[in-house]
């Protein structure tokens, strides 16, 4: 029964990511600008399969206010610690994971920033240790 349960776990793992790719494909559909004028029903829509839609909308609204208020090619500049933790505590919905995906991001894959979210570390401890 264990085993079985892994499996299902894992459909569903891949079942959400399948909707995260669709949300992102639709999302990439519209610019900047769109996206910021957009209607909060509309945004929330992107993402209807994967719940949590209000916090989803809430982070996503947040990231358009520091936008406004964060030029990104500065911010780009600051060290990754400190980004990091800009991101951290002015972004809602944001932790010090998201900070260091954005970072990531922002910087590019060369930054020395190895975000390392809950899931990856518990798989990489059942797999290695």
């Amino acid at each position: 029964m264990m085993i079985i349960s892994g499996g299902q776990n894992i459909f569903r793992l891949l079942k959400k990511i399948d909707y995260y790719r669709k949300a992102i494909k639709e999302i990439e559909q519209y610019s900047y600008e769109e996206l910021t004028n957009m209607s909060d029903n509309k945004i929330k829509r992107f993402f209807e399969h994967l719940g949590l839609q209000n916090k989803k909308l809430k982070y996503i609204k947040s990231v358009f206010d520091f936008l406004k208020k964060h030029d990104i090619n500065v911010i780009k500049k600051y060290p990754s610690e400190q980004l990091i933790n800009l991101i951290k505590n002015k972004i809602q919905q944001a932790g010090y994971k998201v900070g260091q995906c954005a970072t990531l991001y922002l910087k590019g894959y060369h930054s020395g920033v190895m975000p390392v979210d809950s899931g990856m570390n518990n798989l990489l401890r059942l797999q290695y240790f």
